[in-house]
């Protein structure tokens, strides 16, 4: 079941989205969330910049409702700091699969906010 989160960067240019999917089934249950990075002009064609494997069920399971899952089971959040810097933070510990660390000119930065620590 698939939540999604949609962001522009600042100057319009590019869509960052992420999108949680859970699926069902004898040995092959599994939830990830991927993030995508999307060029606003010329092409439709999104790309793959993190792919993360829940461990945690999904909050909503079986809801048609995309603002149900949004973030998935990893409290995924996404801002960008400039046009060519996308922060990506979770928290509780996926495994990151796939990490691009720049794009076309875009850097992307996963942080794991379960593991900051707060300055003394």
């Amino acid at each position: 079941m698939p939540g999604r989160l949609q962001l522009s960067s600042p100057d319009r240019q590019w869509i960052a989205s992420a999108e949680t999917i859970q699926n069902g089934g004898f040995g092959s249950a599994s939830v990830e969330t991927t993030v995508y990075l999307t060029r606003k002009e010329g092409s439709k064609h999104s790309h793959e910049m993190l792919v993360f494997h829940c461990h945690d069920p999904v909050p909503h399971p079986y809801t048609l409702d995309n603002v149900a899952n949004r973030g998935g089971t990893i409290d995924l959040q996404m801002s960008w700091t400039s046009p060519a810097h996308l922060n990506v933070t979770y928290t509780r510990h996926p495994d990151v699969l796939l990490q691009v660390v720049r794009y076309s000119g875009v850097e992307i930065a996963a942080v794991d906010a379960s593991k900051a620590t707060a300055p003394p």
